[in-house]
Protein backbone atom coordinates (compact mmCIF):
# COMPACT_ATOMS: atom_id res chain seq x y z
CA UNK A 1 0.00 0.00 0.00
CA UNK A 2 1.14 3.67 -0.76
CA UNK A 3 0.13 6.82 0.99
CA UNK A 4 0.66 9.58 -0.54
CA UNK A 5 1.41 12.47 1.69
CA UNK A 6 -0.55 15.92 0.62
CA UNK A 7 0.46 18.97 1.45
CA UNK A 8 -1.71 21.50 4.02
CA UNK A 9 -4.26 23.38 2.32
CA UNK A 10 -4.70 27.47 1.79
CA UNK A 11 -7.66 28.53 2.37
CA UNK A 12 -6.69 32.24 1.20
CA UNK A 13 -7.34 32.26 -2.23
CA UNK A 14 -4.94 34.43 -2.87
CA UNK A 15 -4.38 33.55 -6.92
CA UNK A 16 -7.78 33.49 -7.56
CA UNK A 17 -8.55 36.94 -5.97
CA UNK A 18 -5.57 38.15 -8.48
CA UNK A 19 -5.69 36.70 -11.45
CA UNK A 20 -9.90 36.03 -11.80
CA UNK A 21 -11.04 39.66 -9.55
CA UNK A 22 -8.20 41.90 -9.67
CA UNK A 23 -7.32 42.01 -13.49
CA UNK A 24 -10.45 41.89 -14.96
CA UNK A 25 -11.90 45.42 -12.79
CA UNK A 26 -12.20 48.41 -15.72
CA UNK A 27 -12.06 51.56 -14.65
CA UNK A 28 -15.60 52.17 -13.33
CA UNK A 29 -15.73 49.05 -10.71
CA UNK A 30 -11.80 50.20 -9.42
CA UNK A 31 -13.53 53.37 -8.76
CA UNK A 32 -16.35 51.58 -6.50
CA UNK A 33 -13.53 49.54 -4.78
CA UNK A 34 -12.22 52.78 -3.82
CA UNK A 35 -15.21 54.21 -2.78
CA UNK A 36 -15.93 51.18 -0.59
CA UNK A 37 -12.79 51.55 1.29
CA UNK A 38 -10.80 48.66 -0.23
CA UNK A 39 -8.54 50.37 -2.69
CA UNK A 40 -5.93 49.14 -0.72
CA UNK A 41 -6.58 45.70 -2.28
CA UNK A 42 -5.78 46.59 -6.06
CA UNK A 43 -2.40 47.40 -5.03
CA UNK A 44 -2.36 43.20 -4.55
CA UNK A 45 0.92 42.10 -6.83
CA UNK A 46 1.20 38.53 -4.60
CA UNK A 47 -0.52 35.82 -6.98
CA UNK A 48 0.17 32.73 -4.88
CA UNK A 49 0.99 31.64 -1.01
CA UNK A 50 3.30 29.50 0.22
CA UNK A 51 1.48 26.28 1.65
CA UNK A 52 4.35 24.94 4.27
CA UNK A 53 5.39 28.56 5.47
CA UNK A 54 1.80 29.33 5.69
CA UNK A 55 0.76 26.58 7.45
CA UNK A 56 4.07 26.62 10.13
CA UNK A 57 3.10 30.24 10.60
CA UNK A 58 -0.72 29.39 11.50
CA UNK A 59 1.01 26.71 14.26
CA UNK A 60 2.75 29.39 15.51
CA UNK A 61 0.16 31.74 16.59
CA UNK A 62 -1.17 32.24 20.00
CA UNK A 63 -4.73 32.64 21.22
CA UNK A 64 -4.22 35.64 22.61
CA UNK A 65 -2.54 36.89 19.10
CA UNK A 66 1.02 36.60 19.77
CA UNK A 67 3.25 35.01 17.17
CA UNK A 68 6.35 32.81 17.95
CA UNK A 69 9.57 33.32 15.63
CA UNK A 70 12.27 31.05 15.46
CA UNK A 71 14.15 32.41 17.70
CA UNK A 72 11.45 32.26 20.34
CA UNK A 73 10.51 35.88 20.48
CA UNK A 74 7.13 37.28 20.46
CA UNK A 75 5.60 39.51 18.67
CA UNK A 76 1.16 40.47 19.14
CA UNK A 77 -0.97 41.07 16.25
CA UNK A 78 -3.08 43.67 16.28
CA UNK A 79 -6.30 45.34 14.13
CA UNK A 80 -4.15 48.10 13.38
CA UNK A 81 -2.18 45.89 11.45
CA UNK A 82 -4.59 44.96 9.09
CA UNK A 83 -4.78 48.88 8.12
CA UNK A 84 -0.87 49.02 7.76
CA UNK A 85 -1.24 45.53 5.70
CA UNK A 86 -4.28 44.98 3.50
CA UNK A 87 -5.62 49.62 3.69
CA UNK A 88 -8.44 48.53 5.46
CA UNK A 89 -10.86 51.18 6.54
CA UNK A 90 -10.88 51.08 10.46
CA UNK A 91 -13.67 53.66 11.12
CA UNK A 92 -15.80 54.05 14.28
CA UNK A 93 -18.81 51.49 13.24
CA UNK A 94 -19.27 47.87 14.07
CA UNK A 95 -19.40 46.04 11.45
CA UNK A 96 -22.84 44.09 12.36
CA UNK A 97 -22.63 39.98 12.53
CA UNK A 98 -26.14 39.43 13.67
CA UNK A 99 -29.50 40.33 12.51
CA UNK A 100 -31.54 42.54 14.10
CA UNK A 101 -34.99 41.52 13.10
CA UNK A 102 -36.67 44.96 13.86
CA UNK A 103 -34.78 46.74 11.75
CA UNK A 104 -36.83 46.37 8.33
CA UNK A 105 -34.32 47.96 5.62
CA UNK A 106 -31.64 45.14 7.33
CA UNK A 107 -33.86 42.76 7.01
CA UNK A 108 -34.84 43.55 3.49
CA UNK A 109 -31.70 43.93 2.20
CA UNK A 110 -30.72 40.81 3.65
CA UNK A 111 -33.42 38.71 2.17
CA UNK A 112 -32.28 40.55 -0.97
CA UNK A 113 -28.71 39.60 -0.78
CA UNK A 114 -30.03 35.71 -0.05
CA UNK A 115 -32.49 35.25 -2.67
CA UNK A 116 -29.33 36.91 -5.17
CA UNK A 117 -26.39 34.67 -4.17
CA UNK A 118 -27.73 31.78 -2.61
CA UNK A 119 -25.84 28.35 -2.62
CA UNK A 120 -27.66 25.38 -3.96
CA UNK A 121 -28.08 22.00 -2.29
CA UNK A 122 -27.70 21.04 1.41
CA UNK A 123 -25.56 24.58 1.77
CA UNK A 124 -28.91 26.60 0.91
CA UNK A 125 -28.70 28.92 3.88
CA UNK A 126 -24.94 30.01 2.65
CA UNK A 127 -23.91 32.75 -0.23
CA UNK A 128 -22.09 31.22 -3.23
CA UNK A 129 -18.66 32.60 -3.87
CA UNK A 130 -19.08 31.30 -7.70
CA UNK A 131 -22.10 33.65 -8.34
CA UNK A 132 -20.51 36.38 -6.52
CA UNK A 133 -17.44 36.09 -8.51
CA UNK A 134 -19.73 36.21 -11.84
CA UNK A 135 -21.54 39.50 -11.13
CA UNK A 136 -17.76 41.25 -10.41
CA UNK A 137 -16.26 40.02 -13.49
CA UNK A 138 -19.32 41.14 -15.88
CA UNK A 139 -17.28 44.05 -16.66
CA UNK A 140 -16.03 42.60 -20.56
CA UNK A 141 -18.79 41.68 -23.52
CA UNK A 142 -17.58 38.64 -26.02
CA UNK A 143 -16.07 40.99 -28.04
CA UNK A 144 -13.35 41.74 -25.14
CA UNK A 145 -14.56 45.62 -24.86
CA UNK A 146 -15.17 47.19 -21.47
CA UNK A 147 -18.81 47.77 -19.98
CA UNK A 148 -18.89 49.95 -16.89
CA UNK A 149 -21.42 50.30 -14.39
CA UNK A 150 -24.42 52.34 -16.05
CA UNK A 151 -26.83 53.25 -13.19
CA UNK A 152 -27.11 52.95 -9.19
CA UNK A 153 -28.51 49.39 -9.58
CA UNK A 154 -25.48 47.65 -11.19
CA UNK A 155 -23.33 49.93 -9.05
CA UNK A 156 -25.34 48.46 -5.72
CA UNK A 157 -25.14 44.64 -6.94
CA UNK A 158 -21.28 44.97 -7.88
CA UNK A 159 -20.31 46.37 -4.41
CA UNK A 160 -22.48 43.57 -2.72
CA UNK A 161 -20.98 41.18 -5.04
CA UNK A 162 -17.34 42.04 -4.32
CA UNK A 163 -18.09 42.24 -0.60
CA UNK A 164 -18.89 38.58 -0.66
CA UNK A 165 -16.08 38.07 -2.79
CA UNK A 166 -13.58 39.61 -0.57
CA UNK A 167 -14.61 38.25 2.36
CA UNK A 168 -15.21 34.58 1.32
CA UNK A 169 -12.09 33.98 -1.00
CA UNK A 170 -9.79 36.44 1.11
CA UNK A 171 -10.34 38.50 4.46
CA UNK A 172 -12.55 35.74 6.35
CA UNK A 173 -12.33 32.26 4.36
CA UNK A 174 -13.12 29.35 5.88
CA UNK A 175 -11.94 25.67 5.42
CA UNK A 176 -15.18 25.16 3.25
CA UNK A 177 -14.57 26.60 0.07
CA UNK A 178 -16.82 28.28 -2.42
CA UNK A 179 -19.28 29.48 0.12
CA UNK A 180 -19.71 32.61 2.66
CA UNK A 181 -19.55 31.70 6.34
CA UNK A 182 -22.64 32.12 7.11
CA UNK A 183 -22.15 34.25 10.31
CA UNK A 184 -20.58 36.72 7.58
CA UNK A 185 -24.15 37.30 5.76
CA UNK A 186 -25.29 40.49 7.62
CA UNK A 187 -21.98 42.30 6.91
CA UNK A 188 -23.08 42.28 3.63
CA UNK A 189 -25.83 44.54 4.22
CA UNK A 190 -23.51 47.68 4.64
CA UNK A 191 -22.09 47.18 1.50
CA UNK A 192 -23.52 50.72 0.64
CA UNK A 193 -21.24 52.95 3.40
CA UNK A 194 -18.67 49.83 3.36
CA UNK A 195 -16.10 52.56 4.21
CA UNK A 196 -17.63 54.00 7.52
CA UNK A 197 -17.06 50.38 9.27
CA UNK A 198 -13.87 48.91 11.27
CA UNK A 199 -13.29 45.89 8.92
CA UNK A 200 -9.83 45.77 10.71
CA UNK A 201 -11.26 44.11 14.09
CA UNK A 202 -13.66 42.40 12.45
CA UNK A 203 -10.81 39.88 10.35
CA UNK A 204 -8.23 40.10 13.13
CA UNK A 205 -11.22 38.56 15.91
CA UNK A 206 -12.51 36.20 12.76
CA UNK A 207 -8.44 34.90 12.44
CA UNK A 208 -8.24 34.36 16.14
CA UNK A 209 -11.41 32.51 16.27
CA UNK A 210 -9.77 30.44 13.41
CA UNK A 211 -6.39 30.14 15.36
CA UNK A 212 -8.58 28.88 18.34
CA UNK A 213 -10.30 25.72 16.03
CA UNK A 214 -6.88 25.49 14.51
CA UNK A 215 -5.05 24.75 17.42
CA UNK A 216 -7.19 22.34 18.81
CA UNK A 217 -7.86 19.77 15.82
CA UNK A 218 -3.57 20.17 15.68
CA UNK A 219 -3.33 19.03 19.75
CA UNK A 220 -6.05 16.51 19.16
CA UNK A 221 -4.80 14.93 15.71
CA UNK A 222 -1.40 16.17 15.52
CA UNK A 223 -2.31 17.43 12.11
CA UNK A 224 -4.52 19.81 10.68
CA UNK A 225 -6.12 20.04 7.17
CA UNK A 226 -5.97 23.79 7.09
CA UNK A 227 -6.98 27.12 8.69
CA UNK A 228 -8.66 29.98 7.91
CA UNK A 229 -8.62 33.51 8.26
CA UNK A 230 -6.37 35.91 6.35
CA UNK A 231 -3.00 34.01 6.13
CA UNK A 232 -2.34 36.62 3.46
CA UNK A 233 -1.92 39.14 5.98
CA UNK A 234 0.02 36.72 8.21
CA UNK A 235 2.16 35.79 6.14
CA UNK A 236 3.48 39.60 5.31
CA UNK A 237 3.20 40.60 8.92
CA UNK A 238 6.06 37.36 9.32
CA UNK A 239 7.99 38.37 6.35
CA UNK A 240 8.37 41.73 7.26
CA UNK A 241 9.57 41.24 10.67
CA UNK A 242 12.55 38.95 9.34
CA UNK A 243 15.98 39.85 10.23
CA UNK A 244 16.80 40.73 7.03
CA UNK A 245 17.23 44.16 4.43
CA UNK A 246 13.52 44.86 4.29
CA UNK A 247 11.74 45.54 1.06
CA UNK A 248 10.84 49.05 0.67
CA UNK A 249 10.31 49.66 4.14
CA UNK A 250 7.86 52.74 4.63
CA UNK A 251 5.52 51.82 1.43
CA UNK A 252 2.29 51.38 2.70
CA UNK A 253 -0.39 48.85 2.37
CA UNK A 254 2.41 46.22 2.64
CA UNK A 255 0.82 44.05 -0.06
CA UNK A 256 2.11 46.65 -2.28
CA UNK A 257 5.64 45.52 -2.29
CA UNK A 258 5.72 41.52 -1.91
CA UNK A 259 5.87 40.46 -5.24
CA UNK A 260 6.32 36.61 -6.24
CA UNK A 261 9.81 36.94 -5.95
CA UNK A 262 10.36 38.72 -2.53
CA UNK A 263 8.15 36.34 -1.29
CA UNK A 264 9.96 33.12 -2.46
CA UNK A 265 13.46 34.93 -2.04
CA UNK A 266 12.76 35.35 2.05
CA UNK A 267 10.85 32.07 2.28
CA UNK A 268 14.21 30.48 1.21
CA UNK A 269 16.41 32.47 3.82
CA UNK A 270 14.29 31.54 6.42
CA UNK A 271 14.17 27.77 5.22
CA UNK A 272 16.73 25.25 7.55
CA UNK A 273 18.66 23.40 5.87
CA UNK A 274 18.37 20.54 7.94
CA UNK A 275 14.99 20.13 7.46
CA UNK A 276 11.93 21.24 5.91
CA UNK A 277 11.32 23.81 9.25
CA UNK A 278 11.07 27.45 9.58
CA UNK A 279 12.44 29.93 11.29
CA UNK A 280 15.96 30.03 10.53
CA UNK A 281 15.97 33.87 10.56
CA UNK A 282 15.69 35.85 13.89
CA UNK A 283 13.29 38.65 14.63
CA UNK A 284 13.58 42.27 13.53
CA UNK A 285 11.40 43.90 16.59
CA UNK A 286 10.11 46.56 14.17
CA UNK A 287 6.68 48.65 14.20
CA UNK A 288 4.99 49.52 10.78
CA UNK A 289 5.05 53.52 10.58
CA UNK A 290 8.98 53.69 11.86
CA UNK A 291 10.89 55.58 9.50
CA UNK A 292 14.10 53.53 10.16
CA UNK A 293 14.12 49.92 9.93
CA UNK A 294 17.31 48.59 11.94
CA UNK A 295 18.00 46.56 9.51
CA UNK A 296 17.61 48.84 6.18
CA UNK A 297 20.84 50.09 4.21
CA UNK A 298 22.10 53.60 5.68
CA UNK A 299 23.30 56.60 4.04
CA UNK A 300 26.60 56.71 6.15
CA UNK A 301 28.32 59.76 3.85
CA UNK A 302 25.72 62.02 6.01
CA UNK A 303 27.50 64.15 7.90
CA UNK A 304 26.71 65.09 11.19
CA UNK A 305 25.87 68.47 10.63
CA UNK A 306 23.51 67.55 7.31
CA UNK A 307 21.61 65.05 10.01
CA UNK A 308 21.47 67.63 12.69
CA UNK A 309 19.84 70.22 9.60
CA UNK A 310 17.50 67.74 8.32
CA UNK A 311 16.18 67.38 11.51
CA UNK A 312 15.63 71.13 12.26
CA UNK A 313 14.08 71.15 8.36
CA UNK A 314 11.64 68.70 9.60
CA UNK A 315 10.83 70.40 13.01
CA UNK A 316 10.21 73.76 11.29
CA UNK A 317 8.08 72.88 8.02
CA UNK A 318 4.56 72.84 9.59
CA UNK A 319 5.80 76.46 11.05
CA UNK A 320 6.92 77.35 7.40
CA UNK A 321 4.04 75.97 5.82
CA UNK A 322 1.87 78.19 7.95
CA UNK A 323 3.66 80.88 7.47
CA UNK A 324 3.34 80.51 3.65
CA UNK A 325 -0.26 80.05 3.47
CA UNK A 326 -0.74 82.94 5.75
CA UNK A 327 1.31 85.43 3.52
CA UNK A 328 -0.49 84.28 0.67
CA UNK A 329 -3.50 84.51 2.26
CA UNK A 330 -2.46 88.12 3.06
CA UNK A 331 -1.63 88.68 -0.69
CA UNK A 332 -4.58 87.26 -1.84
CA UNK A 333 -6.99 89.61 0.57
CA UNK A 334 -5.52 92.80 -0.63
CA UNK A 335 -7.66 94.62 -2.70
CA UNK A 336 -4.71 95.10 -5.39
CA UNK A 337 -4.38 92.75 -8.46
CA UNK A 338 -0.53 92.22 -9.16
CA UNK A 339 0.73 89.30 -12.20
CA UNK A 340 2.87 86.64 -10.60
CA UNK A 341 5.08 84.91 -12.71
CA UNK A 342 4.02 80.80 -12.77
CA UNK A 343 6.00 77.98 -15.02
CA UNK A 344 6.01 80.88 -17.98
CA UNK A 345 2.98 82.04 -17.64
CA UNK A 346 1.32 84.67 -15.62
CA UNK A 347 -1.68 84.01 -13.90
CA UNK A 348 -4.18 87.37 -11.69
CA UNK A 349 -4.42 87.22 -7.72
CA UNK A 350 -8.16 86.96 -8.52
CA UNK A 351 -7.60 83.32 -9.54
CA UNK A 352 -5.77 82.62 -6.34
CA UNK A 353 -8.92 83.07 -4.05
CA UNK A 354 -10.23 80.12 -5.85
CA UNK A 355 -7.86 78.00 -4.97
CA UNK A 356 -7.28 75.78 -1.25
CA UNK A 357 -4.44 76.98 0.61
CA UNK A 358 -2.32 73.38 0.20
CA UNK A 359 -2.71 73.91 -3.50
CA UNK A 360 -1.34 77.27 -2.69
CA UNK A 361 1.18 75.84 -0.97
CA UNK A 362 2.22 73.01 -3.52
CA UNK A 363 2.28 75.71 -6.13
CA UNK A 364 4.93 77.56 -4.53
CA UNK A 365 6.91 74.55 -3.65
CA UNK A 366 7.10 74.20 -7.39
CA UNK A 367 8.05 77.38 -7.80
CA UNK A 368 10.66 77.28 -5.46
CA UNK A 369 12.16 74.29 -6.91
CA UNK A 370 11.92 75.70 -10.69
CA UNK A 371 13.87 78.89 -9.26
CA UNK A 372 16.12 76.44 -7.65
CA UNK A 373 16.76 74.31 -11.03
CA UNK A 374 17.02 77.44 -12.86
CA UNK A 375 19.64 78.94 -10.50
CA UNK A 376 21.75 76.06 -11.18
CA UNK A 377 21.35 76.15 -14.63
CA UNK A 378 22.96 79.51 -14.69
CA UNK A 379 25.88 78.15 -12.29
CA UNK A 380 26.57 75.54 -15.14
CA UNK A 381 26.21 77.94 -17.54
CA UNK A 382 29.09 80.09 -15.76
CA UNK A 383 31.13 77.35 -14.71
CA UNK A 384 31.44 76.64 -18.60
CA UNK A 385 32.07 79.99 -19.73
CA UNK A 386 34.73 80.11 -16.84
CA UNK A 387 36.16 77.52 -18.69
CA UNK A 388 35.99 78.56 -21.76
CA UNK A 389 38.23 81.43 -20.72
CA UNK A 390 40.38 79.80 -19.45
CA UNK A 391 41.10 77.83 -22.26
CA UNK A 392 41.53 81.37 -24.50
CA UNK A 393 43.86 82.79 -21.99
CA UNK A 394 45.98 79.39 -22.42
CA UNK A 395 46.00 79.82 -26.15
CA UNK A 396 46.61 83.52 -25.68
CA UNK A 397 49.43 82.72 -23.79
CA UNK A 398 50.89 80.31 -26.08
CA UNK A 399 50.84 83.14 -28.72
CA UNK A 400 52.34 85.55 -26.84
CA UNK A 401 55.17 83.09 -25.95
CA UNK A 402 55.60 82.72 -29.68
CA UNK A 403 55.55 86.21 -30.03
CA UNK A 404 58.21 86.80 -28.12
CA UNK A 405 60.42 84.33 -29.14
CA UNK A 406 60.01 85.46 -32.43
CA UNK A 407 60.97 89.02 -31.54
CA UNK A 408 63.94 88.15 -29.00
CA UNK A 409 65.10 86.18 -32.43
CA UNK A 410 64.78 89.20 -35.07
CA UNK A 411 66.53 90.75 -32.16
CA UNK A 412 69.48 88.57 -32.22
CA UNK A 413 69.94 88.64 -35.52
CA UNK A 414 69.70 92.73 -36.05
CA UNK A 415 72.52 93.07 -33.39
CA UNK A 416 74.92 90.81 -35.25
CA UNK A 417 73.98 92.37 -38.52
CA UNK A 418 75.17 95.69 -37.33
CA UNK A 419 78.24 94.92 -35.95
CA UNK A 420 81.23 96.00 -37.45
CA UNK A 421 82.80 93.54 -39.91
CA UNK A 422 85.78 92.84 -37.80
CA UNK A 423 83.59 92.39 -34.32
CA UNK A 424 80.88 89.98 -36.46
CA UNK A 425 83.79 88.02 -37.50
CA UNK A 426 85.12 87.79 -34.09
CA UNK A 427 81.12 86.56 -32.96
CA UNK A 428 80.64 84.25 -35.96
CA UNK A 429 83.92 82.17 -36.36
CA UNK A 430 84.29 82.94 -39.42
CA UNK A 431 87.84 84.24 -39.66
CA UNK A 432 90.72 81.72 -40.57
CA UNK A 433 92.60 79.83 -37.50
CA UNK A 434 95.84 81.55 -37.66
CA UNK A 435 93.98 84.51 -37.29
CA UNK A 436 91.47 83.83 -35.02
CA UNK A 437 94.24 82.83 -32.78
CA UNK A 438 96.40 86.08 -33.04
CA UNK A 439 93.12 87.97 -32.11
CA UNK A 440 91.91 86.22 -28.95
CA UNK A 441 94.88 84.92 -28.06
CA UNK A 442 92.89 81.84 -26.24
CA UNK A 443 94.95 78.39 -28.20
CA UNK A 444 98.21 77.78 -30.07
CA UNK A 445 97.86 76.96 -33.56
CA UNK A 446 98.70 73.39 -33.64
CA UNK A 447 96.09 72.38 -31.30
CA UNK A 448 93.57 73.92 -33.11
CA UNK A 449 94.82 72.51 -36.50
CA UNK A 450 94.88 69.15 -34.35
CA UNK A 451 91.55 69.18 -33.02
CA UNK A 452 89.74 71.39 -35.49
CA UNK A 453 87.47 72.72 -32.35
CA UNK A 454 86.01 76.12 -32.51
CA UNK A 455 86.35 78.04 -29.10
CA UNK A 456 82.91 79.45 -28.04
CA UNK A 457 82.61 83.41 -27.39
CA UNK A 458 81.72 84.30 -24.24
CA UNK A 459 78.19 85.32 -23.91
CA UNK A 460 79.16 88.78 -22.25
CA UNK A 461 75.86 88.34 -20.31
CA UNK A 462 73.65 87.92 -22.76
CA UNK A 463 70.51 86.18 -23.02
CA UNK A 464 69.77 82.37 -23.44
CA UNK A 465 68.26 82.55 -26.60
CA UNK A 466 71.30 84.77 -28.19
CA UNK A 467 73.86 82.04 -26.82
CA UNK A 468 71.67 79.29 -28.92
CA UNK A 469 71.66 81.15 -31.69
CA UNK A 470 74.81 82.51 -31.84
CA UNK A 471 76.59 78.44 -31.02
CA UNK A 472 74.29 77.54 -33.65
CA UNK A 473 75.82 79.62 -36.27
CA UNK A 474 79.36 79.41 -35.20
CA UNK A 475 78.62 75.29 -36.10
CA UNK A 476 76.90 75.82 -39.53
CA UNK A 477 79.41 78.53 -40.39
CA UNK A 478 82.62 76.10 -39.65
CA UNK A 479 81.12 73.32 -41.53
Amino acid sequence: MVYILQGPNVICRVDMFYLRVIKSLDKSRKEEVKLMGFGGLLELKLNYLPRQLCYWIMSRIQSCGSIEFGDEQVMMLAPIQLQCILGLPMEEKVVPLKVDRDDRVMVKKLDGIIRDYRAGGKNGDQLSLVKAIGVVTKGLDKDGNELPLANDAEKMQFRNAFLIVVLGALLCPTTKWGLLAKKLTPAITVARHSAKYDWCTMVYNWLIDCVKVFADKFDENGFAAGCGGCSLFVLVFYLDHLHRPPVRWGVLPRIKVWTAVEVTRATKEDKRRTSDDYGKLMCAPVAYGEEDHPYAVRDSSRTLVQKVAAEVVNLLKPQLQSMVSEAVRNEVQSPIKTIIPLRRRTILISDLTRMKSSDLIRRVRMELMISYLLTRRVRMELMISDLLTRRVRRDLRRVLTMTRMKRDLGRILLKTWMMSPRRRLLKTGMMSPRRRLLKTGMMNTRRILQSREVPKVPSRKLPRMECLVMNKLQVEMMY
